[in-house]
């Protein structure tokens, strides 16, 4: 007697938001651990699950006004906030163009505000560089133990008992591990990036020597003609 074929859940995904921190083998941990799935409007997607309001319920409100909710004169108000100068008679998308680089360059998020608090230094990731994410393999760990006790009678209730169960016993030493290589490639990268600096500087020390020469040379060549 073969088991009746479950229904299927396309695009329906458990997502889930967390931080981890590297202590040693023995203290690495996981922090602020959400997990949620979407609801009626779900996305093809999954990267559209993580909304603004998904952050924002996981690590506060961020200070970046969104585009569509603002009117032009909440954008202009925004702009004598943060003491930018602009005309009043400008269109609205220029004047969200003028407020959005200001906050680009200048305002930081509440999340990185709280990090920067705590003596974090926020760095940020270059886009399409998901090997300077660890928090990528350990998704891939636990991933792996869940999918391996998969069944064709799993549901997806039970994905998430066993995904809860996963992330509960992940070993310190899995995120301690999982964070040592990206940790060697930024600090391989940084030596790489000094090498260059150094480099230009001794380029360019070794041309105002040459320029120095010439200039002294040139004299020595006008005081024998004279």
């Amino acid at each position: 007697e073969t088991t009746p074929p479950k229904a299927k859940h396309k695009g329906r995904c458990l997502c889930f938001v967390a931080g981890i921190m590297s202590d040693g083998e023995d203290n690495s941990q996981l922090l602020g651990l959400d997990i949620f799935h979407g609801g009626k409007f779900q996305p093809k997607d999954y990267h559209g699950m993580f909304t603004h309001a998904c952050f924002v319920d996981c690590d506060g409100q961020c200070k970046i006004p969104s585009r569509k909710a603002m009117k032009k004169a909440d954008m202009l108000a925004a702009c004598e906030t943060y003491g930018i100068n602009v005309n009043q008679r400008l269109t609205r998308p220029v004047v969200w163009a003028v407020l959005k680089d200001h906050i680009d360059r200048v305002v930081k998020s509440e999340v990185e505000s709280m990090a920067m608090e705590r003596g974090h230094l926020v760095a940020w990731t270059p886009p399409y560089h998901s090997d300077l994410q660890p928090i990528e393999m350990v998704w891939s760990d636990v991933k792996g133990k869940v999918g391996r006790q998969y069944t064709v009678t799993t549901s997806f209730e039970d994905v998430r008992v066993l995904l809860d169960a996963a992330f509960a016993s992940l070993p310190s030493k899995t995120i301690y591990n999982c964070i040592g290589p990206t940790e060697r490639k930024v600090a391989a990268m940084s030596l790489y990036l000094e090498t260059l600096d150094e480099a230009d500087d001794e380029l360019g020390q070794g041309s105002s020597d040459d320029e120095n020469s010439v200039d002294m040379a040139s004299e020595a060549s006008s005081d024998d003609d004279e």
